[in-house]
Parts: C-alpha cells; sequence; structure tokens
C-alpha cells in the first residue's frame, strides 16, 4: 500500500522527529464508541462548599444552578456564586416565568434577584397551614399545570402562587415525574399511580406490580412510557399494560439506578446510577457510552441527570460536579484507559487499534476498554506502514518489525544500537522497497518473494535525516532534511544488479546557494510537490525543478500559518479531501480540479488548543461520515462526524458584575443592566465582570472590550473576565465587551453607559461662585481704590485749604 503524507509540524518548532505515514483500513460500526467522553470536572474545592450536590438546573439566562448540601449554587461558566437557603438544598424547578423554586430539608421556597441583582431565598413555610409545616426532605419538585408541586415523603405541597394546598398519602410517596402531560407517582404498597384533577391518586393499569419494587426512572418513550426500576430492569408502559424492555446495561445498573435519569432529544437516554457514574442508551436500549470513574467521571455516585439548553449533560454527584458536551464529536483515549504517555500516531488494522508511543506500540482490541502494550517492542515509536495487508513499525529499542496481532516478529533487530530505528519511508517507484532512517544513518530493505519478507538490501552513514522523513520524487530521486540547519539534501540512487546501493548513491545540498534561508527549516511532501517552512525567517519556499534551486513561494495554505504555535502534517484522504494543522488548528480543504480549497476551519476547532502531532483519518462511510483519529501529549483523540461545521444553539455575553472601589457593589447580574447609572467623583474607579455561559470549551473563550470616552480601540481577545478602571475622571462612559468561543463565533457586543460626576469644585454652580467671587473682587477693590482716592482727595483738600488759610492768615499780618 502506497502513502505519499508525511509529518513535520510546523511553527517555530518545525525541525521534529516525529512524522507518520498513513493510510486507511475499515470504517467503524455507526453506533460503536471508541474512548472517553470528554468530561468536565468540577471540585468541590472549586465552588467553595459541600462536595455532595443533589440537582441541576438552567435558568431562562442560560445560567447554572445546583442543589447542594450546603447551599444553593450558581454557576455563570466563570464565577461560583453561593445563594444561602434554609439549611441543605436538595431539589430545584422552574415555573413558566422562570421562577426557581427550591426545596430542602424541612424548608421550601424560591430565589428573587435583590435590588443589586443578588439572588436571594424567600420561604413559603408561612404559607403552609400550621398542621403541616413540619416535614423532612423535599426529595422532588414538579410545575404542573400551573402550580408548583414540593414532594415530601408523606406529602405533597402544591403552591399555585397565591396558597399552598397539601396533598398527604399514609402510604408515602416515592419517585414521581411528569410524562406525556400526566403527573406519575409511585407511592409505597400501592404501585405506580398518576395524579387526577381533583388531587387524588389513581392507581395505573398494571401499577400495583410496583407496590414494593422502587422505580427510579419514568421518561418519554414516544408516546409510553420508559419505567426504570431498581432490579427488575426496564418496563415500557403504553397506558394499558406494562411490557418489559431490555437494554444492554441492565446489568451494570441493576441495584444502583437513582433519579431521574434524561431523555435526549434524539431517542437516547441517560441513566444515571448511585455507584457506577451514568450510562447512555439509544432508543432499543443498545449500549453507547458510559460516564463512569473508569473513563474520567470524578465520582461514581451521579446523584441527577440534567441537559441544558447547548446540549451540555451535567451531572451532580456525591463529590462535586461533571459535565459533558453530548454534541461532541470527540471522545479519548488517553491514561484513564491505560495509555499512559505521549502518542505520535494511530493506526487501525484488522479491528485493533495501534498507538506509536515514547515507549513501545500500544494497542486496544475491539470491544475493550483497557489499552494494552505490545511486549518487546520498547523504545521510541515511528510510524505505523501497512504492506499487503501485513503491518511494520520500527522503535530506537528494537529495530524493525511485523506487527502480529498483539506481538511482533522481528525484520531487522537493533544490537548494540547499531540500528536506532525511527520512520519507514516508502519507494513510489518500487513500492517494494523501503527506506528506514536511524539515528547512525539509513537502510533500504527490499521484500524478498521468496523468504516472504523484507531483507536489509543496504545502508549508509552519508545521509542522517533530522525529521527521518524520506520521500521520492516523481523523478525517482529522494529528499530529506539534514542534521545541518537550513540544509535540504537530494539522493540520486545507484542501483547495482536491481538493487539499491545508499552508499554508492550521490548526495547534493541544498542550501544558502540553492535558495534555501540560513535558518531551521522542515518540510511536506504532498500533492507531488516539496513544501518547505521555515518559522525563523515567517516563509515558505518551493523547489524550482527547471532552475533547481529552491525559492520563496505562496502556498494555498499560507495565510493559515499561525509561526507562533506548532502544526502537524497534512494529511491526504481517499475522497479528495485534506486535512491540516498550520499552527491556527485544523483546517479542511477539498480538491477541485487539481487544487485544494478551503471547506472549513471550523470542525476541529474544539481542539485547537491541543498539541496535534499527528492526524489519521479512517476511510470514509458510504453516508459520508468518518473517524479521524489526533494523536499528541493528550493521547489520542477521536472524532466521528462528516465533517460540517458545529452549530451552538445559543452564545452570549453577559455582565455579571459591577463594583466600585474595593468592595463596593452596585450590580450583581441576575436582572437588566442599570440605566442612568452615574457615580461620584470620589469613587471613580470601577470594575466589570463579564461572562459568556457557553459551558463548552468554557475556558478557551476569550473575551475584548472597550470602554468608550477612554479606550482609543477594542483591546486584544484574552481570557480576562474583568476589567478595572482607576480614577477616571469626569464624563461620560460606555463599557462594552463581547466574547469570542472556541469556533471563532463572536457573541454581540453588550454595553452599560456611565458617567462620572465632577469634582464639587468643577460644578456649574462652582464656577458660578468662582464667577461672582472675581466680581465681588473686582467690585470691592475698585470700591476701595475709590474710597482710597477720595480719602487722598479730601486729605488734599483739607490740605490745601488749611495752607490757604495759613497765607492768607500771614498776608493779614502783613497788611
Amino acid at each position: 500500500m502506497q502513502e505519499k503524507h508525511y509529518s513535520i509540524p510546523l511553527g517555530k518548532a518545525l525541525c521534529l522527529s516525529l512524522i507518520f505515514i498513513f493510510s486507511f483500513f475499515i470504517s467503524m460500526q455507526a453506533q460503536e464508541q471508541v474512548g472517553r467522553p470528554l468530561i468536565t470536572n468540577y471540585k468541590y474545592q472549586e465552588y467553595g462548599t459541600a462536595p455532595i450536590n443533589w440537582w441541576a438546573l438552567e435558568d431562562d439566562n442560560g445560567i447554572m444552578y445546583f442543589a447542594n448540601q450546603g447551599d444553593v449554587l450558581q454557576f455563570d461558566g466563570v464565577n461560583w456564586k453561593r445563594i444561602e437557603v434554609s439549611g441543605p438544598s436538595r431539589s430545584l424547578a422552574k415555573d413558566d416565568k422562570g421562577t426557581i423554586y427550591v426545596g430542602g430539608q424541612g424548608a421550601i421556597g424560591f430565589l428573587i434577584p435583590g435590588e443589586t441583582g443578588e439572588m436571594e431565598y424567600v420561604s413559603l413555610l408561612d404559607k403552609i397551614p400550621e398542621e403541616h409545616k413540619v416535614f423532612a426532605d423535599v426529595w422532588e419538585i414538579d410545575y404542573y399545570k400551573g402550580r408548583i408541586i414540593f414532594r415530601t415523603e408523606f406529602k405533597l405541597y402544591c403552591w399555585d402562587g397565591e396558597s399552598i394546598k397539601v396533598i398527604p398519602s399514609e402510604q408515602g410517596y416515592h419517585v414521581g415525574n411528569i410524562v406525556n402531560g400526566i403527573y406519575y407517582l409511585r407511592i409505597w404498597d400501592k404501585g405506580l399511580c398518576m395524579l387526577t384533577d381533583n388531587d387524588t391518586f389513581e392507581l395505573v393499569p398494571g401499577g400495583e406490580q410496583f407496590a414494593s419494587e422502587r422505580i427510579y426512572a419514568l421518561l418519554p418513550y414516544d408516546d409510553k412510557v420508559l419505567v426504570g426500576t431498581r432490579t427488575q430492569g426496564f418496563f415500557l408502559f403504553d397506558g394499558k399494560e406494562f411490557t418489559p424492555f431490555k437494554t444492554e446495561i441492565d446489568e451494570e445498573i441493576e441495584g444502583i439506578i437513582y433519579l431521574p435519569g434524561v431523555a435526549l432529544d434524539n431517542g437516547s437516554y441517560v441513566i444515571n446510577t448511585f455507584g457506577n457514574g451514568a450510562y447512555m442508551i439509544d432508543h432499543n436500549g443498545k449500549y453507547i457510552q458510559k460516564y463512569t470513574t473508569a473513563n474520567g467521571l470524578q465520582d461514581g455516585s451521579a446523584t441527577f441527570t440534567y441537559v441544558d439548553s447547548r446540549g451540555v449533560l451535567w451531572m451532580p454527584l456525591f463529590n462535586g460536579i461533571s459535565s459533558v458536551n453530548l454534541n461532541s464529536t470527540f471522545t479519548s483515549v488517553d491514561a484513564n484507559m491505560g495509555l499512559t504517555t505521549t502518542v505520535f500516531g494511530t493506526y487501525r488494522f484488522k479491528d485493533i487499534l495501534y498507538f506509536s508511543t515514547n515507549n513501545g506500540v500500544a494497542y486496544l482490541e475491539k470491544g475493550d476498554n483497557q489499552v494494552k502494550v505490545i511486549p518487546g517492542t520498547t523504545g521510541q515509536v515511528g510510524n505505523f506502514f501497512e504492506y499487503r495487508n501485513r503491518l511494520y513499525a520500527a522503535t530506537n529499542g528494537v529495530g524493525l518489525y511485523e506487527i502480529l496481532g498483539t506481538s511482533i516478529t522481528p525484520v531487522r533487530e537493533n544490537i548494540n544500537y547499531d540500528f536506532r530505528a525511527r520512520f519507514i519511508n516508502q519507494s513510489i517507484s518500487d513500492t517494494n522497497r523501503i527506506l528506514v532512517d536511524h539515528q547512525q544513518g539509513v537502510r533500504s530493505f527490499y521484500f524478498d518473494e521468496k523468504v516472504g519478507q523484507f531483507v536489509e538490501e543496504s545502508s549508509t552513514a552519508k545521509l542522517i535525516s533530522n525529521g527521518g522523513v524520506i520521500v521520492e520524487d516523481e523523478d525517482g530521486n529522494f529528499w530529506s532534511d539534514s542534521q545541518e540547519e537550513g540544509v535540504m539534501v537530494k539522493m540520486i540512487p545507484a542501483y547495482k544488479e536491481g538493487k539499491l546501493d545508499l552508499d554508492a548513491s550521490e548526495y547534493i545540498n541544498y542550501g544558502i546557494d540553492k535558495g534555501l534561508p540560513d535558518a531551521g527549516i522542515g518540510f511536506e511532501y504532498f500533492n507531488n510537490e516539496i513544501h518547505i517552512f521555515s518559522g525563523e525567517t515567517e516563509k515558505t519556499y518551493g523547489f524550482n525543478q527547471a532552475a533547481n534551486r529552491f525559492e520563496e513561494r505562496t502556498f494555498f495554505f499560507d495565510e493559515y500559518i499561525d509561526w507562533d504555535r506548532p502544526g502537524s502534517s497534512p494529511v491526504e484522504t481517499s475522497d479528495g479531501k485534506l486535512l491540516l494543522n498550520a499552527g491556527s488548528g485544523t483546517l479542511v480543504f477539498d480538491k477541485v480540479n487539481g487544487k485544494y480549497e478551503l471547506s472549513n476551519t471550523d470542525t476541529f476547532k474544539e481542539l485547537q488548543n491541543n498539541r496535534i502531532f499527528s492526524i489519521y483519518p479512517e476511510e470514509p462511510r458510504a453516508d459520508g461520515s468518518r473517524v479521524v483519529w489526533f494523536s499528541g501529549p493528550d493521547g489520542a483523540i477521536r472524532y466521528e462526524g462528516n465533517l460540517e461545521t458545529p452549530s451552538i444553539p445559543d452564545f452570549h455575553t453577559d455582565i455579571r458584575s459591577i463594583s466600585i472601589g474595593a468592595d463596593s457593589l452596585l450590580y450583581a447580574g441576575n436582572i437588566d443592566l442599570p440605566e442612568d447609572l452615574s457615580l461620584p467623583y470620589d469613587e471613580n474607579s470601577i470594575t466589570f465582570g463579564y461572562a459568556a455561559p457557553l459551558y463548552i470549551g468554557q475556558k478557551q473563550i476569550q473575551y475584548s472590550t472597550q470602554l468608550s470616552g477612554f479606550d482609543g480601540k477594542w483591546s486584544e481577545w484574552g481570557p480576562q473576565t474583568n476589567r478595572e478602571y482607576i480614577n477616571l475622571p469626569s464624563g461620560n462612559y460606555d463599557f462594552k465587551v463581547r466574547a469570542k468561543n472556541i469556533y471563532g463565533d463572536i457573541s454581540e457586543t453588550v454595553s452599560v453607559p456611565f458617567g462620572i460626576t465632577p469634582p464639587w469644585y468643577k460644578t456649574w454652580w462652582a464656577y458660578a461662585l468662582y464667577v461672582l467671587g472675581i466680581l465681588g473682587f473686582i467690585y470691592f477693590s475698585v470700591k476701595a481704590r475709590t474710597s482710597i482716592l477720595l480719602n487722598q482727595q479730601k486729605v488734599l483738600e483739607d490740605t490745601v485749604q488749611e495752607r490757604t488759610k495759613e497765607a492768607n492768615q500771614r498776608l493779614k499780618e502783613l497788611a
């Protein structure tokens, strides 16, 4: 089998030795699930209260709430908030107005936002008739026909918004649910019943068989009811009779099934247990997936299951809270399944999955959930190579060998470190020949029909490849990179009597004098063309056959290269698609008229922060769907789908808090944003908190903000979920924020305008006083000066008058 896909990761570190050659074998069955789901675990240390959780609920704005043994928890994807209630909370429900009701130990009530938006608990105990106020746990809450029904062990408390009606039962209530518009409830020693319009319970036909058998799941099944029992398995109830419904999880959940289970829109079900996690089955009862401690769930006691509006499954646990995106097309084979080291490549051969790892070949047999290592395959493994329906691999510890199921047989062993093999490269001019690079050079092998195996043909130390890949061009020459920086090597093969003589072959170096940069390079060979990458120069190069030199060239994928992030080898599929990770994420191209055109950038965006060493696509199925494997330090990640762009039903950003100074909270979310917000000048430092409650790739969501009137432009995208502004000058502002999810979707902008009043000495009345003061000063200054002048004039006049009088007196005396 001939393949021409070679793997040099792109980016700053281009010259890596992890390159893989892929081919295809068989397709997966539609219902087969390999690997564990990508579960997100929230530990009690993270949300800061008791570990035990009982219930989950989403409000009308996409915010999650959890009934916790300590308080009610609120989670917006960024911040956890504790809402104090009357003791431990046990159950939650929401009415048609979006009000959330809470049931706990001897307490019932609801949540309402306070003046600033912080959620507050309002008790309904004062609405209960005095003789019914004492009760224990509220195990369930349902909203049914305009009433909230709180279920305790012996009483139902029915709240219609004005008063509470109590429906008691001497036998005791067990588990109930509303299915297809009917409120079903199991009553101890009586059986499965339904609530009538006059608030009495009527035994359903055949319901008496559950008088002593516990029911924990009551779920819609088309126009029937799926009934899950503690020890007798499942039944389908059509309104007249109960029919046993066998599933593939009957043995796993027997004796530990717990309420309530959840019916999915596609007809599947998730059934939770009190000790062994949760299981997904399809409409026919076939096992699809499990969520247990064996594959990533942090605790086995799944006390509740809830699917939010985005398709995220929430599982409150006895130790924390876990979630998984049911719409995700990815599962993982990793340390939870025994794959405890880095994976360089994945390959499916004869119903066994093989993994080339940092220490041997690991495998996963069909139907098994535990990865094992093939004995004797020590050392770092290169690529897998399939030839004549046989599978080969090479390691730097063992050499070259053939894989026979779960064992190996040597082809050429590594003796005293003389053959620390890495990669197997197949000739295209003669597919019976392979070239295997190793630390001391290259060895060639040819398939001998007589012995039915590859035999060593020749060897050389004249070519020591840096990346391990050796490719043959259309002219029969071989190319590889070298240990010397910025140098490619062209080997013109020499043949003697039909055998390749590596030592006698001619080796020509192509470096700076042949157009390559004086910098580190890496290369890919696909679409019958050599592609050279240099992360240092951030340029790409192609080979000009006529000029016999390399030259700068722009390829169809250049605009998608992120030189700051490593990529992985492009892989061509049998149906004309190209999967290429150029650092910015794995892209899908379609081949149209011999040229590749971008199909979409979003299919694999969920993995954009995962380091990917290699990509391995299995053969596409008849319906166009396929399985693609991504190998890397996180193990092997499995994609199953038809390469479509994922859709997110609701992605929005909320401003969740506004505070001034150190701890003065003005706004706590849950209500409309404040209007006409005005802050005094001595409180001109303000902080905004925000979140985009998606719960899918939540930690990878990025935000951009701008304060109009202060910031000249939007901020760069980043993970920061709050923005603080200190000592803002007086004026009018508008704070704006938006979010971008892992798929590249950008939410609508949310904003809140506000103003900062000027200090008193900059107010209009202060300026009026300033003017009056100046005018007064001028007036009194002029008046004082005038008074002085008048006084001086009077003194002068008096002096003149006195002198005149003296003169006249002397004249009289002289006369």
